[in-house]
């Protein structure tokens, strides 16, 4: 029940923020176990339309290569922006805001069939038959 508010609340919430830093939205992806990876992409719309053009090149320069960062210094910010998501599809890079976080170490989505046993009722029946052995010792 728990996720699912938290669900409601996230679709309603928003995690924009001026700087890069840890944002109170994290508590909500906190929450729901969210690997934000497999949600967000580096994108020229997303995200390198939106920084200064010093800053594409350092984000690829630390995640692809000093030699991909160079590439880009000699280009305008639009063809840079462009050139960068193509080289960081698949980086698996987050800007710092959603990764001062932390994230799940396993994710695990789906359900499981409940037998009609809960822990509780086991241990009681394990409880209850050991009271009924000492009742025959007696």
């Amino acid at each position: 029940m728990s996720n699912l508010f938290a669900f409601c609340v996230a679709a309603t919430g928003d995690s924009i923020s001026p700087v890069d830093r840890a944002h109170p939205v994290n508590e909500v992806a906190n929450t729901l176990e969210l690997n934000l990876t497999h949600y967000w992409k580096p994108t020229r719309a997303g995200y390198f339309e939106h920084v200064p053009k010093d800053r594409i090149v350092t984000v690829v320069g630390e995640t692809v290569s000093p030699q991909a960062a160079g590439e880009l210094r000699g280009m305008r910010k639009g063809d840079a922006a462009a050139a960068a998501e193509l080289r960081m599809t698949d980086s698996g890079w987050l800007p710092e805001v959603l990764r001062n976080r932390e994230l799940p170490k396993h994710v695990t989505y789906g359900h499981w069939e409940d037998d009609g046993e809960s822990d509780a009722d086991s241990k009681q029946d394990e409880c209850n038959d050991g009271d009924a052995e000492e009742a025959e010792a007696a």
